[in-house]
């Protein structure tokens, strides 16, 4: 049949969009397929064996075979990164699997193996072709307007490269994080104020969280909780990293744990509270900001929020910031006034169970009369030293406290926090040094199991002793650490202190706020 000039005109039109259509959907496709498909990250090693370093085994296959002295892919691939082209530049999808070689390979490489076999010079050389990518970006007008970019696959691999000592290392003596925070910056002065994606936050949201993590446990001399907020600080990117977390996760992965644990952690820092959110300074400007509504994502999750509140509350409790109270062994009730602690009720018979009313007390009795031992004032004067000992570790050390927990739980199988007990040795050994309290604890994390299971030769030693010299101690540890009724997220510490004193004290957070129970 006869066409029209305007019905020939619009199906060449049509014709060429389905075929832009096309174009494009194939291109993703096939970052689709780069991104699912192990094969594009094979690598062949010297003796022409190929490995899939999106393994944990080819991984550390691959880093096996190098020579360090003739290690140089890093700074090949960078080289192919930058490298002129005559024929335009290279191709994104090209661009994105060296990007993802870096990724894969920093997040299934054993982390002593990593270390080991890949040169400082080369991480540092990767290291600076990303802050000049970064600053490229910065005035990219796609990022200013929507928050994303497809050159931002260049921060993908920050996911799981800061799991590494190395290049967290190398982040703060290159400016890698007052280059980043200019990049955030520049977006949040776009026309319309926003945060960036969500993708990227997320990125970020994990970098900052690795770094805490690994400045406090990998480093040769670890930092301190507040030294590693403190250097982010002094970088400008701590009050990006608030913003940042307002954006929200996907709840209940690990970056999700490992952010409100931060976050955490931050609120249990009184130095850097004091001085670094007090009024007039770029971080307490922001906590305020977003608090009030006109700064972060407008979508900021509760739990999120119910954090940052956390933290302007610690820093208006000048001098008690670091101090942890008492809640009802019950219902979990906890309050910051001196009030408060003067209104608990307190177990008469053994002085160790504390209530916040008689009905919760006579509720709890069934589980409280199982390990309800009568203690002399001595006992209780040594068993709140003790709790107070544990609990300035715990604020001193909680991130890594965490941490640690975490890859044991892995290890034993994907067991639960509260199927681990946490052992610490507070009592001076041989050589006059107290263990837990050395510059890096010795901190001991084994399945509750190897200790109320198995043979009599299992178990440590200490623990046998005090079934000899003291069997109603050694009843009611047993009795708190078979206990199944404590949280899932619930820290259980064995405590040596003094000649045989042992105590059992079990940690939850509820409402933000570490607190105790029933504990012998």
């Amino acid at each position: 049949s006869a066409f029209s000039p305007r019905t020939i005109e619009l199906t060449i039109v049509q014709n060429i969009f389905l075929r832009i259509c096309l174009t494009t959907a194939i291109s993703f496709l096939k970052i689709y397929s780069m991104n699912t498909n192990h094969k594009c990250h094979e690598v062949t090693l010297r003796d022409g064996q190929r490995v899939d370093i999106a393994t944990k085994e080819g991984a550390d296959a691959f880093l096996k075979s190098v020579q360090v002295s003739n290690f140089k892919y890093f700074s090949q691939q960078v080289e192919k990164l930058t490298k002129p082209r005559k024929k335009g530049k290279l191709p994104f999808n090209t661009k994105l699997k060296i990007h993802d070689f870096f990724g894969y390979l920093a997040e299934n490489a054993d982390k002593d193996l990593f270390r080991e076999k890949i040169p400082e010079s080369e991480i540092r050389c990767w290291m600076n072709y990303v802050i000049q990518e970064i600053k490229q970006l910065t005035t990219n007008k796609s990022w200013i307007q929507t928050g994303d970019s497809m050159g931002a696959c260049v921060l993908q691999p920050f996911q799981t490269m800061f799991m590494h000592a190395v290049p967290v290392a190398l982040a703060f003596e290159t400016g890698f994080f007052q280059v980043l925070s200019n990049f955030v910056k520049a977006r949040k002065a776009g026309a319309n104020r926003e945060m960036p994606s969500q993708r990227i936050c997320n990125i970020l949201a994990s970098a900052v969280c690795w770094t805490v993590i690994v400045s406090t446990t990998r480093f040769d001399n670890k930092w301190t909780t507040s030294k590693a907020f403190r250097k982010l600080d002094d970088s400008g990117f701590l009050e990006e990293f608030l913003r940042i977390a307002t954006v929200p996760q996907a709840r209940g992965g690990w970056e999700w744990e490992m952010l409100c644990q931060v976050l955490y952690a931050l609120e249990r820092c009184p130095d850097i509270l004091n001085k670094r959110f007090k009024k007039g300074e770029a971080c307490g400007e922001t906590l305020q900001a977003i608090l009030g509504g006109s700064d972060g994502s407008r979508n900021m999750s509760s739990q999120i929020k119910e954090r940052l509140l956390a933290i302007a509350k610690a820093k208006m409790k000048t001098g008690s910031s670091s101090q942890i109270g008492r809640g009802c062994s019950k219902c979990g009730k906890f309050g910051w006034s001196e009030s408060f602690d003067l209104s608990m009720m307190h177990c008469a018979r053994c002085k160790a169970a504390f209530y916040c009313s008689r009905e919760c007390q006579r509720a709890d009795w069934k589980h409280h009369k199982k390990t309800c031992i009568p203690y002399t004032k001595r006992d209780l004067k040594d068993a709140a030293k003790a709790e107070d000992t544990l609990v300035n570790f715990f604020t001193e050390h909680g991130v890594r406290l965490v941490s640690e927990m975490s890859l044991a739980c892995q290890m034993a199988g994907g067991l639960d926090f509260n199927e681990m007990v946490i052992e610490l040795d507070f009592k001076l050994d041989k050589d006059g040094i107290v263990p837990a309290m050395k510059q890096s604890p010795i901190i001991k994390i084994e399945p509750i199991q190897n200790y109320t299971e198995g043979s009599r030769q299992a178990r440590p030693q200490w623990f046998s002793t005090i079934e000899d010299s003291k069997p109603e101690t050694y009843d009611a540890l047993v009795k708190i650490l078979a206990d199944e009724s404590a949280p899932r997220n619930s820290l259980k510490f064995l405590f040596r202190s003094g000649e045989q004193n042992v105590y059992c004290i079990t940690y939850v957070v509820r409402d933000d706020v570490l607190v105790s129970l029933p504990s012998e």
